[in-house]
Order: C-alpha cells, then structure tokens, then sequence
C-alpha cells in the first residue's frame, strides 16, 4: 500500500492530489498505529447502528479538518515570510502527548462509568454527558486532538512537504484540508463497515445489546491504557525509548 502511495506521488502533477496521497500515507504509517486503532474502536463502537458510526467519522474528520487547516494557515504564513516552521514542528511534535495521554484516560471512563458518575451538581445528568462526549462530539474532539500526534513520519509528511508545497501553490491553504481528509478516511470507512457488518448480524440474532455493552468495555479499557501509556513516556518520562 504504502509502495503505490509513494508511486503515486513521485508521478504527481497535481498538487491536490499529492495533498491527498500524503493524508493518505500518513493513515497507513506505522508510527500512527495506535490514534488509527483508537480511533477504530470508538467510531466502530456503536454496533447497533451503522449509520451513526459513519455519522461519527465524518465529524471526526471534521475536527481533523479544522486543526490541520488552522495550523496550516499558521505555518503558510510563516514559511511565506521567509521562515522556518521547524520550531513548530518540534513543538507539536514533543508536546502532542501531554493531551493525549488524558484524553485516553478520560473517555475511556466515560465509556465504563459514563453513566454513574455524579454530574448532576454542575446541572446536567451523568448519561446525557457521557452519551456527548462518547458519540458525535466526543468524535469531533478526538480529530481535533489526533492531528496533533505528529509522528516522525507523520511530521515528515506535514511539515517537510504538504506546507512547504501549500506554501508556493496557488490555493495552498486548501491543502491542508485535503491532507485531513486522506490521513482519516480509511480508517473511518473500515470502522464504518465493520460496524455495519456487526449491526447487520446483531439484528439477525438479537446479539445487539450484548455486543454493544461488550464494545464499550473493550473499548474503554482500551483508551485507559493507551492513556496510561502516554501519560508514562510523556509525564513519566518511561518506555521513552521505545519512542
């Protein structure tokens, strides 16, 4: 997979397009392996209905969307007047981990304990809260988060040659939109048709509400020690070199 992308690019003519094969390089690199499979498992998540699980990763593209483009027209300007956006690389690049780490750690207990937290003395109920921050906005934030988790790659890929050809391109702050549609949208139509799929043969069997009570679990258990983890390297300053 990632031979053709690099084929393709190398035979590129077109900007846009070559926009579009970085996003999509960058979904299928190694070092991006654990925000795609998070991401998997939350869209993915709600099996007894396909359409919302799609509903979800179009938001989620959405909030990948709007920090890739925020950023890009940040960096444009900056490389335009003559300067280098390394700094900022380095920057995104070091400190993306200091958010993820807690956001793992606090969606996935709102997966496993959404609905029994205390929440009512802030004015709303425990279970509408939890359904926010676990179905469409909780996708929405999770985009605008997980575009940050620059990788070596991934920074690569963004900052060393989708900015600098935005930069010297007519219509280059669309790039960065493109960009984040390539780096999301497979992951977002497997969790889709996984979802589907499942949905499908829970209704079958009237599986749903078992699959569904089992999805969350796993799912949330998920989040907490992928956040564990990154709160270990980034704030503990462990397994830092297995970065």
């Amino acid at each position: 997979m990632e031979e053709i992308l690099n084929q393709l690019i190398d035979t590129s003519t077109i900007p846009l397009f070559t926009a579009l094969l970085l996003g999509l390089l960058t979904s299928v690199s190694p070092c991006t392996f654990t925000t795609n499979v998070m991401v998997l498992a939350f869209i993915g998540k709600d099996v007894e209905d396909g359409k919302r699980s799609f509903i979800n990763g179009l938001v989620y593209i959405i909030g990948r969307i709007v920090t890739y483009t925020l950023l890009g027209v940040f960096c444009i300007f900056i490389i335009r007047e003559g300067a280098s956006t390394f700094n900022v690389q380095i920057f995104v690049s070091e400190n993306g981990g200091y958010v993820l780490g807690p956001t793992f750690v606090l969606f996935g207990l709102f997966l496993l304990f959404g609905e029994k937290i205390p929440l009512k003395k802030f004015g709303f109920h425990a279970t509408e809260r939890s359904k926010q921050l676990t179905g469409t906005f909780g996708a929405f934030v999770l985009g605008l988060l997980f575009a940050l988790a620059f990788c070596p790659i991934s920074g690569v890929f963004y900052f060393g040659m989708l900015l600098p050809m935005s930069a010297v391109e007519t219509g280059g702050y669309l790039f960065p939109v493109v960009f984040a549609i390539g780096s999301s949208i497979i992951v977002v139509l497997i969790a889709w048709i996984v979802s589907f799929s499942i949905s499908r043969l829970g209704k079958l069997y009237n599986w749903v509400t078992i699959i569904q009570k089992r999805a969350n679990i796993v799912v949330g258990i998920a989040f907490i020690i992928a956040g564990l983890y990154y709160f270990c390297v980034y704030y503990l300053h462990i397994f830092t070199t297995l970065e």
